[in-house]
């Protein structure tokens, strides 16, 4: 082989060698960009999520299972009783005077997925840390309660809070 030939031989050699090294550089790059970081704990928590959804799917028996004491494990009369009880009982540990309350049970709704609504309105009267104890206390209620309307009247000493909303008997998953 003349001294020409090993002179194109090693120049393709180390072209090869810098084009493949260079391409394995871009998808090292790559790979690293296309996986960002916490993928893991998230894909882990995506898999916890879904066996709780399955989990609940197979311990249902019918289209309004609820846990235990739940509000809407009842019919809707009985569940807008419970509801109501539910307000009483946290405006009186609060140390709230409750003036009126008032929970109408609703016919569920197609249109809205077979939803069930319980309105109620709920006027109670005493310090303004406990309003406010009483707000905190539905705001974790499970079912949720959504407030439609809200209003906190201060009277010097006390307050006046006059709540409305309403609370949907459904079955969800919370993911």
């Amino acid at each position: 082989m003349s001294r020409r030939q090993r002179f194109e031989s090693h120049r393709l050699v180390t072209g090869f060698t810098i084009v493949a090294g260079l391409a394995i550089t871009l998808w090292l790059i790559l790979s690293q960009v296309a996986r960002p970081p916490g993928v893991a704990a998230r894909s882990a928590g995506i898999g916890r999520q879904i066996a709780e959804a399955e989990r609940l799917g197979q311990t249902a028996s019918g289209p309004l299972v609820h846990p235990a004491g739940a509000v809407c494990r009842q019919s809707p009369a009985a569940a807008a009783a419970a509801l109501q009880q539910r307000l009483q009982s946290g405006a009186s540990a609060n140390g709230l005077t409750v003036a009126s309350l008032v929970v109408v049970p609703g016919a569920g709704d197609e249109a809205l997925g077979g939803l069930t609504p319980i309105t109620f309105t709920i006027e109670a009267n005493g310090r303004y840390d406990a309003a406010v104890l009483l707000v905190a206390g539905l705001a974790k209620a499970q079912p949720e309660i959504f407030i439609d309307q809200a209003d906190l009247k201060s009277q010097t000493s006390s307050v006046t809070l006059k709540l409305s909303g309403r609370l949907y008997c459904s079955i969800s998953a919370r993911l």
